[in-house]
């Protein structure tokens, strides 16, 4: 797991310098794998999420190691107002993938401002000044999988199948998990999930937001990430 989840964690390290005294906030936990990686690398970090299914899976995860970590629901916008907490730190493993409208951008940069110590970083995946949303949808589109069988499960008399299937549309990916149900002797059924990625936002319109919300000093950094070559993290710098 350490390894698997180096490179986002140690894009984090990077930024933020030595951790000693510094609380940090994994605001894209998931199900906990890469907040524990924090956590075994020293660092003081609370993780969050907007599902609560992952948050509860994070903190199982976190207990059957027999770490304490704090995990909360909250989405980006949300977050002054679901803990009481102020960090050195937030980062997230995608952002401008998830938000739908400007609006969206704009209030999660704003949430994360609130709940940022003066001079915190929040640092988050983006593309460079000189990217074209367009190229980088095409990019992303070229090197996807369209449709292959992810992993299948079986238990006594159930089993279940998960296969993934992905659309391009305008100016997203829209990346749908199936999965293939059987119990008993009964006929399968399907059920489904999409997660829409959307490629809307350049980063002009992010840094645009981002210093409307009280950040300054931004800037790029490189870092290899989860062993494909190089991928980009922003660093970002509240002014309080």
């Amino acid at each position: 797991m350490l390894a698997s989840k180096g490179g986002s964690c140690g894009a984090v390290l990077k930024v933020l310098g030595s951790p000693a005294g510094k609380v940090v906030l994994d605001a894209t936990c998931g199900l906990g794998r890469k907040t524990l990686v924090m956590s075994h690398l020293g660092v003081n970090v609370v993780g969050s999420d907007a599902s609560a299914y992952a948050v509860e899976r994070a903190r199982e995860l976190a207990a059957s190691e027999g770490r304490e970590i704090e995990f909360f629901v909250s989405g980006w916008g949300s977050l002054p107002s679901r803990t009481p907490r102020r960090f050195d730190a937030v980062f997230v493993d995608a952002f401008m993938d998830c938000c739908e409208s400007y609006g969206d951008v704009a209030s999660s940069f704003a949430g994360i401002a609130a709940c940022l110590n003066p001079g915190g970083l929040f640092t988050y995946p983006g593309p460079e000044p000189d990217e074209r949303m367009t190229d980088l949808l095409a990019q992303a589109w070229k090197a996807c999988e369209r449709f292959y069988v992810d992993w299948r499960y079986a238990e006594q008399d159930r089993e279940c199948t998960c296969v993934h299937a992905r659309e391009k549309g305008p100016d997203f990916i829209d990346e749908h998990d199936l999965f293939v149900i059987r119990e008993g002797g009964s006929a399968p059924r399907l059920e489904a999930a999409t997660i829409r990625r959307w490629f809307r936002w350049g980063r002009r319109c992010l840094d645009d937001a981002a210093r409307s919300a009280g950040f300054s000093r931004i800037h790029t950094e490189s870092f290899d990430g989860y062993g494909f070559g190089r991928t980009t993290f922003t660093r970002i710098v509240a002014r309080k």
